[in-house]
């Protein structure tokens, strides 16, 4: 009898364990972390005849119940993390693990080897053709300015991953061409690597591929006063009067790693 009450129980257990994600799926609880980053929109078909006969209703009604069963978030929290943690596999877009876990992503590394240069005559047009809206826009009384955002390869290029020697990018190529041509602009990446030393705070944090939140601050500050000392505009004075620090990260310096959906 106790044996048989056991059995019981089991098969309950494993009922319920089956069930529940179609249950929460109907009527989520929520009892699991959310998705960051997830954009894939799963739709199914509607019903038709052709659709049901040309298998595309099926298709489109298995991918829906795949990306909305409950706990799904659950699963890939999981799944990713085994994933990279025995076998440093990530499955989130581009991104890639540096040296000591810093994090980048492709299109960046690319970019800083000169992989996605699209050749120096294409960017002399432009800069011809920036520097003409800059010259018409001043003589109608308008400022225009670049800013060249910093980006993390530049700034920590000792945790990159190995890669090729670098060869012509389209960013030093601009450089050049804005400082032929007279462009106002404002080089952040130059900036920020004098700074790398000194400001006593991270400008680009390990997990995350934009600059932090107290960098984004610095450069709001540094394009308020280029704008005004070169187009002698009184503009409002940017001041950092309290800082606040936490051992977490905050705002969108873990980016990247929110991105992997991990446990930790």
């Amino acid at each position: 009898m106790r044996a048989t009450k056991i059995k019981r129980w089991m098969l309950v257990f494993c009922w319920v364990l089956l069930a529940y994600p179609f249950v929460e799926m109907l009527a989520p609880m929520q009892p699991a972390m959310v998705l960051h980053r997830f954009d894939r929109v799963s739709k199914a078909e509607d019903f038709s005849t052709q659709s049901w006969f040309d298998g595309t209703f099926q298709e489109s009604a298995q991918d829906f119940i795949n990306d909305n069963i409950g706990l799904f978030p659950l699963f890939i929290h999981i799944h990713n993390q085994i994933e990279y943690s025995l076998f440093d596999n990530i499955y989130t877009g581009s991104v890639v693990k540096g040296k000591e876990k810093y994090l980048f992503t492709q299109g960046y590394l690319d970019a800083y080897v000169g992989q996605d240069f699209v050749g120096y005559k294409k960017i002399e047009n432009s800069t011809l053709q920036l520097k003409a809206l800059q010259d018409t826009l001043q003589h109608m009384g308008k400022f225009l300015m670049v800013c060249l955002s910093a980006n993390k390869t530049t700034y920590f290029p000792e945790y990159m991953p190995d890669s090729t020697r670098k060869d012509s990018t389209n960013f030093e190529s601009y450089v050049k061409l804005f400082d032929a041509n007279g462009i106002n602009y404002l080089n952040c990446n130059k900036w920020f690597l004098e700074m790398k030393d000194t400001s006593g705070y991270l400008l680009f944090p390990p997990y995350g591929i934009h600059w932090s939140h107290y960098g984004s601050v610095m450069v709001a500050d540094s394009i308020a006063k280029y704008i005004s000392k070169k187009a002698s505009w009184p503009l409002a004075d940017l001041r950092i009067t309290a800082r606040n620090y936490s051992k977490k990260t905050r705002y969108f310096d873990n980016d990247i790693a929110s991105a992997m959906n991990l446990f930790n």
